[in-house]
Order: C-alpha cells, then sequence, then structure tokens
C-alpha cells in the first residue's frame, strides 16, 4: 500500500481486531477495483 502522510498508522500484532479491519479494507479496495475495471471493460465470451 502507498503511504500516506497525515494518515492513520495501520494496527500490527499488538492489536490483532485491528489489524483484521486493516486487512478487509485492503481487500474490499482491491475488490472495488477489480468491479470497476470489470464494469468499463468486459470479457468476450471465450474468456469468461
Amino acid at each position: 500500500m502507498p503511504i500516506v502522510i497525515g494518515a492513520k498508522r495501520e494496527s500490527d500484532f499488538t492489536d490483532p481486531t485491528g489489524m483484521l479491519g486493516d486487512c478487509h479494507r485492503r481487500i474490499d479496495r482491491f475488490l472495488n477495483v477489480l468491479v470497476r475495471v470489470a464494469a468499463e471493460r468486459p470479457l468476450f465470451f471465450e474468456y469468461r
């Protein structure tokens, strides 16, 4: 993930619940990117 100046520090192993939340947010952002890419450029029928 890119570093953002002034952003909240990500959790570490001392805060496992926060770490799980951070991971969930990263996965959610990644899936949103995939959804946007798929909406803009649908696959050809042969590749589905």
